[in-house]
C-alpha cells in the first residue's frame, strides 16, 4: 500500500513537530516538507515519493579541533553496542541479517552521517531503530574496549616482543596515508584553512591519532551527539506519519532541547596566495623520477548559490575533465604532469576548487603556476568554448536526472545534494533538488560572459588560494616507521617490569573481550526477518535473443523513462596475449585522439550535446560453469534518449572506425595518464589487483582479465612506455592492425535495453553503423596458459593487501549455493573477527565463484603471514561451524541482501546480457537460490573439505609495504617492485 503524502497538511495530527516548510520537488516527483521536533530541536527532512527503496539517515555536524580522528573514530565505535542492543557487533549482525540496500557510516570534515536503506517497511523500521539507539545511546561509556579497538591502542603481546600501535581506524588511515593523495590533502587543507576545522583531518592523521585519549572520544560524542545537533532524513514510500511518531516517542522526547556550539568559523581571507611544499614517499629512485605533484586549490566564499556551484562544476569540467580541455592540455603538452584533473569540492560552508597535475617532473613548481595562470586568462578574455559548455551542462543533466546511482538507492544521492545547504542554512534544505531552474539559469548564461566572469573570480582573481608542491623521496615511509619503532621502543625501555606486565595484561584482556561470544539473549535482541519473508523465485532475467541484419541483437525489453542503453560489443577471440593488452589500450585511446572528421575536443562535444556519454572497456564472461570456457569481449557502451539513437551510433561510428593514431604526441600522454592511474590504484584499492594476479595462475578467464586490466597490463603500458621514442610507430601500427582485427562483423553483437519502441528506433539507427563493419580474418587467437607464480609486490604503501587461492573444481569438486551463505558467515564473523578485530585490518573477505576460483583476500591489513594463517585456519571454522535455525535464516537474508537489490534499467539489462553471455539457465540459478534458502549449518561443514582441499593449492599473491614483504618473503616464489618509473 503506497503512503506518499500529497501535503504537509497530512502531518497536522503531529503535536510534537512544526513543520516548517514544504515544497513540490518536481523535478523527482516528490514532496519535501522540513520539520523541528519541538522538545529536543532535531531537524527532519521528509522527501516522499514513489520508491520503494526507503532510505533513512542521522547525522550529525562534528567539526573536529584536531587531527587524531575522533569524529571517524567516533563513527565506528558507536555501531559497537548500544542500550537496546548491547553485542559488540550490532553493525556486522545487521549485515549478516537484514535485507538492506545501503547500510553504513560515513565520516566527512564536518559531519558524520549514518544511512541505512531497504525496500522492505520491517526491515527498514529495525534498521532505523538500532542506528538511532546506536547514536543516541552508545556503548562507548561502558566498554571503553570499544575506542581501543576501533581506534588506537598500544599493543604487547609479550615483554619481548617490540610494542606497536594497534587500530581499525589507525590501520585504515595508515593505509590512507600511503597514499601521495591523502598527502597532497592534509598539506592543503591546513595550509588553506588554517583557522577553521577544514584544516584537520577528519579521518585522523596516523601521526596524531596515538594523542587521542579516551576522555576527549567521549567528550567528543557527549558534545556533538544531541538531537538538536541532528540532520534527520527520511526518503521513499513510507508511512511518514507513522516514522514520525516512532521517532518522537521512541527517541527524540526523551531529550531535552540544549544548546550545542557545533559553529564551523570562517576562514578569513589571504592577502595573498601560498605556496607550500612538502615530500611523500616512494620506494626506490627510480621511482622518483618523474613524480612530482603540483596542485592549485582556492576556497570560496560561503552559501553560494546552487546555480554558482553548479556553474563552477560545469567550468572545472570544461578547462579540465573532458577530453580536450583546455588546462589539461596545455599543461600535458608542456610535461607538467602525466595525470592532469580537478575537483569542485562543493561539500564544504566555504567550498574549494582543486587542480592537480600528477607525475611530473621536479623543479616545475613556478612552470605549472605560470601556465595554469596564463592558460585561464586567456580562456577568459578569448571565451570558452560554447558547445563545450553546452556538452558539460547537458552531460550533468542528463546524469541527474536519470539518476542511475547503481547499487546505491537514488534517496542516498538526494541526500548528500540536500547537505551541501542543510548543513549550513535550514532554509535551503532543497534548493540542490531544483534542477529545472538550476540548468535552466545556466543554459540562460550561455549568450553572456557569465561563464568568464566567474572564471575570472575563482580562479584568476581569488587570493584565497595555495600553490602546492609535493616531491617525492626515496624511504620516507621507511624512515617514519624506524622513527615510531624507536619511540615506542624507547618508550617501552622506560617502562618498569611492572608496568609492562601491565600493557601485556591490557593486550590479553582485550582479545579477551574481542573473542568472548555475545550472550544469545543479546543477539537475539537484534531485529530481523524470517525465511518466510523471503521469496523463493529468482527474479526475472530479462533478454530475448533477435537478429538485425545478420547480427545477433540481445534485447532487454524493460521501461527505461525512454533512455535506450546501448552496447557494441565485439569478441576478441582472435586476438593474440599482446593484441588483448592493445585492444585494453584501445579503450583509453578511443574517444581521446583526433578522428578524420574532428578534433577529440569536437568530438567529444557532440557526443555529450546530444547523448548521455559513450565509454569503452574491456572484460570478459566466464562460463557459468567453467572458468576456462569465457567470452572475451571489447564493447562500446552509451545512452541517448529514443530520439537521440542516431546520434549515438553516429558517435560510436567515428569513434570507432575512424579515430587517427599518429599523433604519437598524444598517444604518448595517454599512455602516462593510463599508467599513473593504476599506479594511485595500487596505493588506494589494490585487492583487485591482487585478485585478478591471483586469478591469472589459476584459468584462462583471470589469465584475460589480469592481461586487460591487471598487474599485466600496467606493466605492458610501463614497458611501451620505457621505449616509446624507439617504437612510438610500431605502436601505431599495432593499434590500428588490432582495430581493424576486432571491428569486424563476425566478431559484432548488439545490446538493446529499451522497451519496443526504443528498440525500434535504436535498431534503425544501427544500421549505417552495420554498414561500416569490417570484414576480416580472425587470427589464432592467444594461448593464455596460466603459471603459478606466488608473487609478493613492494610498494611505498604502509599497509598490505593479502590474497590467497585456488580452484575447487580442479580439486575434484562441485559448486554449491551454501558457498554463498559462507561467504556471509566468513565476511561477517570470521574474517571480521580475526583480520579486523584482532588484526586490525579494514577489511576481509571470502569469494567462491560457479566457475570454480575461490579466493581470500583483505585490505589495509597490517600483517602479511598471520592473516594467510587466519585463511588456512578457516578449515577449522567450517569444519566445526554450528548454527541454529535463527543463526542461519541470519546468514541467508544477509545473503540475498546483496543480491535481491532494485536495480536500475543499465543494470537490468546488464544483468540479462551477462546471465546471457554466460551460458546460465534459469533452471540453474533457480536451483542455486534454492540452495542458498535451504542451507544448513551441516552444508556448511560439508564444504570444509572443499576449502581445505583447494587452499592446498597454495596460490597467493600480496600488493604492500616494501618492509613488510620482505620481512615474509618465504611466502612467496618471487619478491619485486610493482610501481615502474
Amino acid at each position: 500500500m503506497s503512503h506518499i503524502l500529497t501535503s504537509a497538511k497530512e502531518l497536522s495530527a503531529l503535536s510534537a513537530y512544526t513543520v516548517l516548510s514544504e515544497e513540490k520537488l518536481t523535478d523527482i516527483s516528490a514532496l519535501g516538507v522540513l520539520l523541528q521536533h519541538k522538545k529536543s530541536g532535531a531537524r527532519i527532512a521528509v522527501i516522499s515519493t514513489n520508491d520503494e527503496n526507503k532510505v533513512f539517515s542521522i547525522g550529525f555536524r562534528t567539526p573536529p579541533t584536531d587531527s587524531t580522528g575522533v569524529p571517524h573514530i567516533l563513527e565506528h565505535s558507536v555501531l559497537c553496542g548500544s542500550r537496546k542492543y548491547p553485542l559488540k557487533e550490532p553493525f556486522v549482525e545487521l549485515c549478516k541479517g537484514s535485507l538492506n540496500t545501503f547500510l553504513n557510516a560515513m565520516t566527512f570534515a564536518d559531519k558524520t552521517i549514518y544511512p541505512v536503506a531497504s525496500c522492505n517497511d520491517k526491515d527498514f523500521a529495525n534498521l532505523m531503530d538500532v542506528y538511532l539507539d546506536a547514536v543516541l545511546y552508545p556503548n562507548i561509556y561502558e566498554h571503553k574496549e570499544i575506542f581501543l579497538q576501533e581506534g588506537w591502542r598500544m599493543e604487547l603481546s609479550d615483554p619481548s616482543e617490540p610494542l606497536v600501535y594497534n587500530g581499525v581506524v589507525y590501520s585504515e588511515m595508515k593505509g590512507a596515508f600511503s597514499s601521495p593523495d591523502a598527502v597532497l590533502d592534509t598539506t592543503t587543507m591546513s595550509a588553506l584553512f588554517p583557522d577553521t576545522t577544514y584544516g584537520q583531518c577528519s579521518g585522523g592523521n596516523p601521526k596524531v591519532i596515538p594523542e587521542l585519549t579516551y576522555e576527549q572520544f567521549l567528550d567528543f560524542h557527549r558534545r556533538f551527539y544531541h538531537p538538536v545537533n541532528s540532520y534527520i532524513y527520511l526518503y521513499g514510500d513510507m508511512d511518514v506519519c507513522e516514522r514520525l511518531t516512532y521517532l518522537d516517542e521512541e527517541y527524540l522526547s526523551h531529550f531535552d532541547r540544549i544548546s550545542v556550539d557545533s559553529t564551523i568559523a570562517l576562514q578569513k581571507g589571504f592577502s595573498e596566495a601560498k605556496h607550500v611544499k612538502n615530500s611523500y614517499s616512494v620506494n626506490t629512485k627510480e621511482e622518483a623520477e618523474q613524480a612530482c605533484i603540483y596542485a592549485f586549490h582556492a576556497f570560496m566564499e560561503p552559501k553560494i548559490s546552487e546555480e554558482k556551484a553548479v556553474a563552477i562544476a560545469i567550468l572545472n569540467k570544461v578547462l579540465l575533465n573532458m577530453p580536450g580541455a583546455p588546462l589539461n592540455v596545455a599543461l600535458t603538452k608542456a610535461g607538467i604532469g602525466a595525470e592532469v584533473s580537478g575537483t569542485f569540492m562543493g561539500e564544504m560552508q566555504q567550498p574549494v576548487i582543486q587542480i592537480v597535475a600528477k607525475n611530473a617532473p621536479e623543479g616545475k613548481a613556478k612552470e605549472f603556476e605560470r601556465i595554469v595562470t596564463e592558460t585561464l586568462s586567456a580562456c577568459k578574455k578569448e571565451g570558452l568554448n560554447r558547445n563545450s559548455l553546452l556538452a558539460a551542462i547537458n552531460h550533468m543533466e542528463f546524469s541527474w536526472r536519470e539518476s542511475d546511482t547503481g547499487r546505491d538507492p537514488k534517496g542516498l544521492s538526494y541526500l548528500y545534494n540536500i547537505f551541501s545547504d542543510w548543513l549550513y542554512d535550514d532554509t535551503r534544505v532543497f534548493d540542490f533538488l531544483r534542477w529545472t531552474k538550476i540548468f535552466g539559469f545556466l543554459r540562460e548564461k550561455l549568450s553572456t560572459s557569465y561563464f568568464e566572469e566567474l572564471l575570472g573570480e575563482v580562479y584568476l582573481s581569488n587570493s584565497n588560494a595555495v600553490w602546492t608542491e609535493l616531491v617525492p623521496q626515496v624511504g620516507l615511509l621507511e624512515q617514519t616507521e624506524a622513527e615510531l619503532s624507536k619511540k615506542l621502543a624507547d618508550y617501552k625501555e622506560s617502562l618498569s617490569e611492572e608496568e609492562k606486565r601491565s600493557l601485556v595484561e591490557n593486550t590479553k584482556a582485550l582479545k579477551e573481550y574481542q573473542m568472548r561470544p555475545d550472550l544469545p539473549e543479546d543477539i537475539a535482541k537484534i531485529p530481523r526477518l524470517k525465511r518466510s519473508d523471503l521469496r523463493r523465485e529468482v527474479a526475472p532475467i530479462f533478454n530475448e535473443e533477435k537478429k538485425l541484419e545478420g547480427i545477433t541483437v540481445y534485447h532487454q525489453n524493460i521501461p527505461t523513462n525512454q533512455i535506450a542503453y546501448i552496447r557494441c560489443c565485439f569478441s576478441t577471440e582472435g586476438l593474440s596475449e599482446e593484441e588483448l593488452s592493445y585492444a585494453s589500450l584501445l579503450t583509453n585511446v578511443f574517444k581521446y585522439m583526433d578522428t578524420t572528421k574532428h578534433s577529440y575536443l569536437e568530438l567529444n562535444n557532440e557526443i555529450e550535446i546530444h547523448t548521455g556519454g559513450i565509454a569503452f572497456r574491456i572484460g570478459n564472461v566466464p562460463s557459468y560453469a567453467d572458468t576456462n570456457d569465457f567470452l572475451g569481449m571489447f564493447s562500446g557502451n552509451g545512452k541517448a534518449l529514443y530520439t537521440k539513437t542516431n546520434e549515438l551510433f553516429s558517435g560510436f561510428s567515428e569513434v570507432l572506425f575512424d579515430t587517427c593514431f599518429t599523433d604519437t604526441d598524444r598517444l604518448k600522454e595517454i599512455l602516462k595518464e593510463t599508467k599513473s592511474g593504476l599506479e594511485q590504484g595500487y596505493l588506494d584499492f589494490a585487492q583487485n589487483a591482487v585478485l585478478f594476479r591471483i586469478g591469472s595462475y589459476l584459468s584462462k578467464s583471470s589469465l584475460y582479465s589480469e592481461l586487460t586490466s591487471g598487474i599485466a597490463f600496467y606493466e605492458f603500458v610501463a614497458e611501451l612506455l620505457e621505449h616509446y621514442e624507439e617504437q612510438k610507430e610500431s605502436i601505431v601500427e599495432k593499434l590500428s592492425k588490432v582495430q581493424k582485427r576486432l571491428l569486424t562483423k563476425e566478431n559484432f553483437f548488439l545490446s538493446i535495453t529499451a522497451d519496443d519502441a526504443g528498440y525500434a528506433a535504436a535498431t534503425e539507427a544501427a544500421k549505417p553503423f552495420l554498414s561500416r563493419l569490417l570484414a576480416g580474418e580472425k587470427g589464432s587467437g592467444a594461448r593464455l596458459m596460466p603459471v603459478k607464480k606466488n608473487e609478493g609486490f613492494k610498494t611505498p604503501g604502509q599497509m598490505q593487501y593479502v590474497g590467497i587461492g585456488g580452484d575447487f573444481k580442479k580439486a575434484g569438486h562441485a559448486y554449491h549455493g551454501a558457498f554463498e551463505v559462507l561467504r556471509t558467515a566468513m565476511s561477517y564473523d570470521y574474517l571480521w573477527n580475526q583480520v579486523r578485530v584482532l588484526g586490525g585490518a579494514y577489511g576481509g573477505a571470502f569469494l567462491a565463484r560457479t566457475d570454480g576460483e575461490m579466493y581470500f583476500l583483505s585490505w589495509r591489513d597490517p600483517h602479511l603471514s598471520r592473516t594467510m594463517k587466519v585463511y588456512k585456519d578457516s578449515v577449522a571454522y567450517i569444519a566445526n561451524f554450528d548454527a541454529d535455525e535463527d543463526t542461519m535464516t541470519k546468514y541467508i537474508i544477509g545473503t540475498l541482501s546483496t543480491t535481491d537489490i532494485p536495480r536500475t534499467p543499465r543494470m537490468e539489462g546488464e544483468r540479462g546480457l551477462f546471465f546471457a553471455l554466460s551460458k546460465a539457465s534459469f533452471d540453474e540459478l533457480s536451483e542455486q537460490r534454492r540452495q542458498i534458502l535451504d542451507a544448513t549449518a551441516e552444508d556448511i561443514r560439508a564444504l570444509a573439505p572443499v576449502v581445505r582441499d583447494t587452499l592446498e593449492q597454495g596460490y597467493c599473491c600480496t600488493v604492500g609495504s616494501a618492509k613488510k614483504v620482505e620481512e615474509d618473503k618465504e611466502c612467496f616464489d618471487l619478491v619485486r617492485d610493482l610501481i615502474r618509473a
